[in-house]
């Protein structure tokens, strides 16, 4: 092979290695927590008839999306000051019916991966959607979306941004 041809070639190595160190720079997203206490998890989107019938033409899935989320103290469904739902009977909150302070916010990356760092304690976590808070379920005394943060955990909680039928 000649110098010409090899000094092309190594061009071409590292050109490529370039495009590829780059690629992974601004594709790899995380997907394990590097927080030292507080909550991570993946935020889906969930749609279609999750209870197909014979015959029924309608599927159903999950999808991870990008996604504001909300952490409030502890609520309950009776601590808020009004509720909204929508065609699809979907209880949505307006944030201004929170009556405890905002603790922390954050966004789930395209991946739906996030985490928020917090202090221990008892918490509501809320999705943000139109511009209303979302509650993708309740505990046995229907309080918002609760999770415990104990000194030093960090607890995996995922999110359902719920549009399925069931």
């Amino acid at each position: 092979m000649s110098l010409p041809s090899i000094k092309n070639l190594a061009l071409f190595a590292l050109g490529a290695l370039l495009l590829t160190a780059c690629g992974k720079e601004y594709t790899t997203l995380p997907t394990s927590p590097t927080i030292t206490q507080g909550i991570y998890g993946t935020v889906v989107e969930r749609w279609g008839d999750w209870q197909p019938h014979p015959g029924s033409t309608v599927s159903a899935g999950e999808t991870p999306i990008s996604n504001d989320i909300y952490v409030y103290e502890y609520t309950t469904l009776s601590d808020l000051n009004s509720l909204s739902n929508d065609e699809n009977g979907i209880l949505r909150f307006p944030i201004d019916s929170m009556p405890y302070p905002l603790v922390a916010t954050t966004a789930s990356a395209s991946n739906g991966f996030y985490q928020i760092q917090l202090p221990a304690g008892h918490y509501s976590v809320l999705l943000l959607e139109n511009g209303m808070l979302y509650s993708c379920g309740f505990d046995s005394n229907v309080g918002l979306m609760p999770v415990t943060v104990d000194s030093g955990q960090v607890v995996r909680f995922n999110l359902v941004l719920d549009h399925a039928i069931y």
